[in-house]
């Protein structure tokens, strides 16, 4: 009699685990994760400190901290912000939005090296004026005393961008600077090029009311 109450018992307890866990399992599966104020914090964080990092204007930067903590309004700046940039203003298509994220996402392929590729200066200048239009490569082919070096040419890069989007104002004038060449340096010999010539300024070229052109 004990031995048939045992195995009753089991064998009611048995399914009734399998129940249970199939429930447990039904109900992660179907019930999505709350969103935190904090995971929406670092979402705004990252478009501001990572993706337009290095397009971004000080104004505009400005501007979008001193937002309400508000969702809706970041989100409309951020459609202001990329709309400012289109080179169709009203159209669903925006080509510079579209080639910035293609620039991140091949500076990220090509540039890391201890550091995301976005984060390195060869990714910036990327990032920021597109392709160059030619690269003089220098590796060291195995000298320890040579440093590896590349020189990126632009035959032309624009610095700054119209104050004329929206009535929105920059303290930079748009400027054009002919034939710029960036000078990476690879000083470790560890893939991490550093650039050793001066980042261009509107101070020098001549000024330009166009906007930066999608490459």
């Amino acid at each position: 009699m004990r031995i048939r109450l045992t195995a009753i018992c089991c064998f009611v307890a048995i399914p009734s685990l399998t129940l249970l866990w199939s429930l447990l399992a039904f109900a992660q599966a179907k019930v999505p994760p709350l969103v935190s104020d904090e995971s929406t914090q670092t979402k705004y964080q990252i478009w501001l400190d990572q993706d337009v990092r290095w397009i971004i204007t000080p104004e505009e930067k400005r501007a979008f901290l001193e937002r309400p903590n508000n969702d809706r309004e970041r989100d409309a700046f951020i459609e202001g912000f990329w709309e400012r940039r289109n080179p169709n203003p009203g159209s669903a298509k925006n080509r510079f939005k579209e080639e910035h994220y293609r620039r991140i996402s091949y500076a990220n392929t090509h540039f890391a090296a201890g550091e995301p590729g976005w984060q390195t200066d060869r990714g910036r200048v990327y990032i920021v004026f597109g392709p160059p239009d030619s690269i003089d490569s220098h590796p060291a082919a195995g000298s320890s005393v040579a440093k590896s070096f590349e020189i990126w040419h632009y035959r032309s890069i624009r610095v700054g961008w119209p104050p004329d989007r929206e009535d929105w104002r920059y303290t930079v004038q748009p400027t054009i600077i002919g034939n710029f060449d960036f000078n990476f340096v690879d000083e470790r010999a560890c893939g991490q090029f550093r650039l050793e010539s001066p980042w261009p300024s509107a101070k020098s070229g001549t000024p330009t009311s166009h906007p930066v052109p999608v490459e």
